[in-house]
C-alpha cells in the first residue's frame, strides 16, 4: 500500500512510458489506487489497470493532477477499480488523452465509487479529457458518464459517443 498516492505507481515530475504491463491489486490512501501522476508526462500503451483502490480519495484506477500533467492512454483498459469518492476509473486535474480502436476492449468501464456511483471519469477544475474511441460510451445506467467540476472543462469524445452532457456531467 502506498502511504498516500499512486498505490501501484507514482510519477512525480517524471516522464514515463509503459507498454504491455498490468497495474493491479494496489491500494492508495488518497489519489490513484493504480497510478498517480503529479506534474508528470506518461504514455500507457496496451496497459491494464484493474482491481485497484483509492480508499479515502479519488481515482481508483488513475489520478492525474498538477500543472503540465499529461497522460496518454493507448489501447489501455481501466476496469474494476474502486474509490471512496470521485472518479473510480479516472480522476483528472491534468490532461488525459485516451486513444483506442473500435475493435479493442480498451476503455474505462466497470469501476465503482462508494459514494458517487454515477460516473467512470471525473474531470476536475481545469482538467481536460479527450477520447477517440475508448470513452465509456458502452456503459449504461450507474456505470455511464463523465462528471465534471468547476467550469474549466474541455471534453472531446469520438463519433461513437452515445451520452449527452449538461453543466456538470455527461451520461
Amino acid at each position: 500500500m502506498s502511504d498516500s498516492n499512486g498505490g501501484g505507481l507514482f510519477l512525480y515530475s517524471q516522464v514515463a512510458e509503459l507498454q504491455d504491463v498490468s497495474i493491479s491489486d494496489s491500494l492508495a490512501e488518497n489519489y490513484g489506487g493504480g497510478l498517480a501522476g503529479y506534474v508528470a508526462t506518461g504514455v500507457l500503451d496496451r496497459v491494464t489497470i484493474a482491481d485497484n483502490t483509492a480508499t479515502f480519495g479519488w481515482g481508483g484506477g488513475v489520478a492525474t493532477y498538477g500543472s503540465n500533467t499529461r497522460l496518454t492512454l493507448t489501447e489501455t483498459t481501466i476496469t474494476e477499480n474502486t474509490s471512496d469518492l470521485y472518479g473510480p476509473g479516472v480522476w483528472t486535474y491534468g490532461d488525459v488523452n485516451c486513444e483506442g480502436s473500435a475493435t479493442s476492449d480498451a476503455g474505462v468501464f466497470d469501476n465503482t465509487s462508494a459514494l458517487y456511483d454515477d460516473h467512470q471519469i471525473y474531470v476536475y477544475y481545469s482538467g481536460d479529457w479527450s477520447s477517440d474511441t475508448c470513452d465509456d460510451a458502452d456503459s449504461t445506467g450507474a456505470d455511464a458518464g463523465i462528471r465534471t467540476y468547476y467550469g474549466g472543462l474541455s471534453l472531446e469524445v469520438g463519433d461513437d459517443a452515445t451520452f449527452a452532457c449538461d453543466d456538470t456531467s455527461c451520461g
